[in-house]
C-alpha cells in the first residue's frame, strides 16, 4: 500500500468514525429521553421494580454534585470537612458527601452547601439481570 492508498484509508476511517459516534449520540440522547420517561411511569405507578425480558429494573434518583469553584474547597476546611479535599474535590467524593448531609439534614441543605456545590438530580432506570 502506498502513501496515497494509506491517506486514503485513513480519510475513509475518519469518516466512518464519524458517523458511527453521530449514531452514538443519537442512541445515547433517545436512551436517555425514553429512560427518564420510563422513570417517571414506574413512580407514577407505584412501582419501584419491574422484571421484564430478563432484567431487573429499578427507578433510581441520581444525585451529582460538584464544587463550583475554590471558595468550596475553602468553605469545606473551615467547616471541618478538610479531610475530603485534597488540592480538589473529586466529584464522587462531592457528591457522596452532599448526599450523607441531606440524610443528616432530613433532607434540606443547608445553604452554604447549596452555595458552594452544584447538584443536579438525574432520573435513572437501574438495569440488572434477573
Amino acid at each position: 500500500m502506498d502513501i496515497y492508498e494509506k491517506a486514503a484509508v485513513l480519510i475513509s476511517l475518519t469518516k466512518k468514525k464519524r458517523s458511527v459516534q453521530e449514531e452514538l449520540d443519537e442512541i445515547n440522547n433517545a436512551e436517555e429521553e425514553l429512560e427518564k420517561e420510563l422513570y417517571w411511569a414506574l413512580m407514577s405507578a407505584k412501582l419501584y421494580e419491574l422484571v421484564s425480558s430478563g432484567y431487573v429494573l429499578r427507578p433510581v434518583m441520581k444525585l451529582n454534585a460538584a464544587a463550583k469553584d475554590d471558595r468550596t474547597i475553602r468553605s469545606l476546611r473551615r467547616r471541618g470537612f478538610g479531610d475530603l479535599v485534597k488540592p480538589t474535590i473529586h466529584p464522587s467524593t462531592a457528591s457522596s458527601f452532599v448526599r450523607k448531609q441531606l440524610e443528616q439534614s432530613g433532607g434540606e441543605l443547608p445553604k452554604w452547601i447549596t452555595d458552594s456545590f452544584s447538584i443536579v438530580y438525574k432520573e435513572t432506570i437501574s438495569m440488572r439481570r434477573d
